[in-house]
């Protein structure tokens, strides 16, 4: 009888040292993985730890050895310590947020002036798991900053100025609703001259003013909008937007007006140096701009190079000999009717560069090949309507009185001055 109460005293307290070793700590489910039976909140008993799968394995009644990500888990060693974060959390179980603009910031911890960790984006939807106990007013804004996690794993704070707040599908806070939806766009994006669209629509791609550089960034962050043209480039600082209209904000502290009455687009009017702008601008990707400028660019080395095939070098009994070069180098040689019929001075140069920055009007685009430009230097370029022909190229000048913004709309011309040169590899 004795040696039986020992020999089960010894199996309780094997078994009692067994449960104990089999836990290696324990766990708070944050995001758990689709179609997964445990809900966010839920506290699961780690058994494992695989540090090259970067997971945590634990046990369930019907089923051992399941595999999370650890990012989806908030671990703890002690299961007090995970009890007390579950009663925490449970407050916060079934919430989300849904972004109202992109490049919201999501930060490290709940400081404006905190480093970035996250770029979140309009319209995504991300889970919450806690939130700062008081408001704090940012600008125009008074709210919370709530503590998010990803569905890619990042876990970091965002304050809730562009953040509708959800529970278990029902609205509890929004910051946007006083304010229509144009200007949390216009935050959310750099938008470009609307000529930018307008070349891109006739196909006249002006390198001079079609630069990525050429845009208005507005930063609600910093309370600043910078604004970079071709004539001008500035930056303003605000302290925040009001609505003076149905579509009208101003940025106070700054002389900027915004105007949303046409959709797409936003007026700005602003003045630089004592001098007053209004110019319009309309979203265009950063992507689409520089796919644009190297097509561009592509097309008018692929112009360069069509001279070069059938040339490159061209004769004129009347008009001299041309030759093209790498680099859009050119030489033109025996120039007296050039000089004689004042196209160019005596003190033009025989070299030069070749340019392709004007443009066929709609009515011309069938009948001639393109333009050209012949830079001499010292402010003397011909410029050329051109045409391959059999054996050569035939030139049209153009007075430079017919170029209009960089396009010529009429070859109607009082004493027109026509060349033809035959090609040669010669």
């Amino acid at each position: 009888m004795k040696f039986s109460k020992i020999l089960i005293l010894n199996i309780l307290i094997i078994t009692s040292l067994f449960s104990c070793s089999k836990y290696i700590g324990y766990g708070v489910i944050m995001l758990p993985p689709q179609d997964s039976e445990l809900e966010s909140g839920s506290l699961i008993k780690i058994t494992k730890e695989s540090r090259i799968r970067e997971t945590w394995v634990y046990n369930t009644q019907t089923e051992d050895h399941i595999e999370i990500e650890k990012w989806r888990v908030e671990f703890y060693d002690k299961l007090e310590e995970a009890q007390k974060y579950v009663d925490k959390y449970v407050n916060y179980k079934d919430y989300y947020i849904i972004v109202n603009r992109n490049s919201h910031s999501m930060r490290v911890k709940p400081d404006k002036d905190a480093s970035l960790v996250y770029r979140l984006k309009k319209d995504q939807k991300v889970k919450v798991i806690g939130r700062t106990s008081n408001k704090e007013s940012i600008g125009s804004f008074e709210g919370y900053w709530w503590e998010l996690i990803t569905d890619d794993g990042v876990k970091g704070w965002s304050y809730d100025s562009y953040l509708s707040v959800y529970n278990n599908g029902e609205l509890v806070h929004s910051n946007i609703e006083d304010d229509g939806p144009e200007i949390h766009d216009f935050f959310s994006n750099v938008w470009r001259p609307l000529y930018f669209w307008e070349m891109q629509k006739s196909r006249n791609i002006d390198l001079e003013k079609y630069k990525a550089k050429f845009k208005l960034t507005p930063d609600l962050d910093n309370k600043e909008i910078t604004i970079s043209m071709p004539d001008h480039y500035i930056t303003y600082q605000f302290t925040e937007f009001t609505k003076t209209g149905e579509h009208n904000y101003n940025l106070v502290g700054s002389p900027v007006q915004l105007d949303f009455s046409f959709q797409g687009v936003v007026t700005v009017i602003y003045s630089v140096d004592s001098l007053s702008y209004e110019n319009t601008f309309i979203y265009i990707q950063d992507s689409v701009v520089n796919e644009i400028i190297n097509t561009e660019k592509s097309t008018r080395v692929i112009k360069f190079n069509e001279f070069i095939f059938d040339g490159p070098n061209y004769t004129s009994k009347a008009y001299g000999e041309i030759s093209f070069m790498d680099n859009n180098m050119f030489t033109w040689k025996n120039r007296e009717n050039l000089i004689t019929k004042q196209l160019i001075t005596a003190n033009a140069g025989e070299e030069g560069n070749v340019q392709f920055k004007n443009f066929l009007g709609e009515n011309l685009k069938s009948k001639y090949d393109g333009i050209i430009t012949f830079d001499f230097g010292d402010r003397q370029e011909l410029n050329f309507f051109y045409s391959f022909e059999s054996g050569g190229v035939k030139f049209l000048y153009i007075p430079g009185s017919k170029i209009k913004d960089k396009v010529v709309e009429s070859d109607d011309f009082y004493a027109p001055i026509q060349m033809f040169f035959n090609g040669s590899q010669l």
